[in-house]
C-alpha cells in the first residue's frame, strides 16, 4: 500500500482560463499495484491492476464539492 499527496492549479475552462475559486486542490491518494507474470513460450505477459481511492480537499483542508473517487487502472504487456 503507498499513499501520496498532490496539490494541483484549477482554471475556468473558458478562456481566458483564470484561476477558479478556491485556485488549489489538495488531493490525499491511497492506492497499490498487483501484478500477474506468466510465460507462454518465448512470450512473457505481465498483468496489471491498480486500485485508488482518492479524497479531495480545498486548500484549507475542508472537503471539495466531489470528495472521493475510486479508480480501477488495469494494463497488459507482453515482452
Amino acid at each position: 500500500m503507498t499513499g501520496s499527496l498532490r496539490f494541483q492549479n484549477e482554471y475556468e475552462d473558458t478562456p481566458p482560463y483564470s484561476p477558479d475559486e478556491p485556485a488549489v486542490r489538495t488531493e490525499l491518494r491511497a492506492f497499490t499495484r498487483l501484478m500477474y507474470r506468466h510465460s507462454q513460450g518465448s512470450l512473457k505477459w505481465t498483468h496489471t491492476l491498480r486500485p485508488e481511492y482518492r479524497r479531495f480537499f480545498t486548500p484549507d483542508w475542508q472537503p471539495w464539492s466531489s470528495p472521493v473517487q475510486l479508480r480501477l487502472r488495469g494494463g497488459s504487456r507482453v515482452s
